[in-house]
């Protein structure tokens, strides 16, 4: 049964905790770059810890594939660990 009350309380609530867990900045419009904060839950291990990632998205984008860094230590098999660069695909060394 759907209850509108309830389903906007929910939907309330996940805005809140979205916006509590992650910002975003245009670093520089022109290069198409874009900083993003993200907040660990407080379930997690991670409880506490705020990553910061700069995407940078090439002029081929949404057929390119953008460039992702960390500016904070992060231990992932996804992440390089020396330069701290996302890795979403083969094409990317």
């Amino acid at each position: 049964m759907f209850d509108a009350d309830t389903s906007l309380a929910k939907f309330l609530n996940d805005v809140e905790c979205a916006t509590s867990i992650y910002a975003f900045e245009i670093v520089d419009e022109e290069q198409k770059e874009l900083k993003m904060m993200l907040a660990t839950g407080d379930t997690t291990p991670y409880a506490g810890a705020v990553y910061e990632v700069v995407f940078r998205f090439p002029e081929s984008y949404p057929f390119g594939v953008p460039h992702a860094t960390f500016g904070s230590p992060i231990w992932n098999t996804w992440v390089h660990p020396v330069n701290k660069q996302v890795h979403f695909d083969d094409s990317q060394t």
